[in-house]
């Protein structure tokens, strides 16, 4: 009879352990408790992005960020009733994701928005690069403009000047430092307006062609909604 109790005491035990750590079987007939996996968030893909999203997760190995919300483009498409076209494009250390005006289109003459990421590489176009960039051209223009003076001359020089002072430093959702680069033209084209971030070997980036009064704030939110939206 105390034999008995032991039994039962013990497999009620075993009971109520196997509740609250369920176990799963190996092969080799041992025992691991299993990894409760139900809390996992669900990563939010906007329809738009559906098939482009499961495209690139096939090529790449870049923890792939989404945003949930574009709020100045989806002004524009309810406003004017416009579709809104998916497009990716990557490999196994880089991918992109872009919205379009059009299903099929130029390099960048359709392109609303852009997010992107990839391995940090001697190759990656690192921001500083890109604020180089601007520097030599804004430098390029003044020495032209000391050469070859003409009336708008200033004006566009203190406008470039002006731009390069936007460029700043900010803290994105759970205190992640980034860094802000205005909306940049010159004579062959723009540089559109964007927020870079780094997070271990990767870099992220998400840029909005095209004309915002203010595209800080929206690309703040941007970044932010895609960085909560990590699954």
């Amino acid at each position: 009879m105390k034999y008995m109790k032991i039994i039962l005491l013990s497999l009620s035990v075993f009971h109520l352990f196997s509740l609250f750590y369920p176990c799963q079987v190996l092969s080799d007939g041992y025992e691991v408790p299993s990894i409760n996996r139900t809390n996992k968030k669900a990563q939010f893909i906007p329809p738009f992005w559906e098939e482009a999203v499961t495209k690139i997760r096939v090529t790449t190995k870049i923890p792939i960020l989404v945003p949930r919300e574009i709020p100045r483009l989806e002004d524009i498409r309810l406003g004017n009733g416009r579709q809104m076209f998916g497009y990716s494009d990557g490999n196994t250390n880089k991918y992109t994701l872009a919205i379009r005006r059009f299903k099929e289109c130029g390099p960048r003459n359709c392109i609303l928005f852009e997010m992107d990421g990839e391995v940090i590489t001697e190759k990656t176009e690192v921001w500083e690069k890109t604020y180089q960039y601007m520097l030599d051209i804004s430098e390029g223009h003044a020495s032209y403009c000391k050469k070859n003076p003409y009336p708008p001359c200033s004006e566009v020089i203190l406008a470039r000047k002006d731009l390069l002072n936007q460029v700043a430093p900010i803290t994105l959702v759970n205190g992640i430092k980034g860094i802000f680069l205005p909306r940049y033209c010159f004579a062959t084209g723009c540089l559109p307006a964007q927020i870079v971030w780094k997070n271990d070997i990767y870099q992220y980036r998400v840029r909005l062609h095209g004309s915002y009064q203010s595209p800080l704030k929206e690309l703040v939110r941007i970044a932010n909604s895609a960085i909560e939206n990590q699954p």
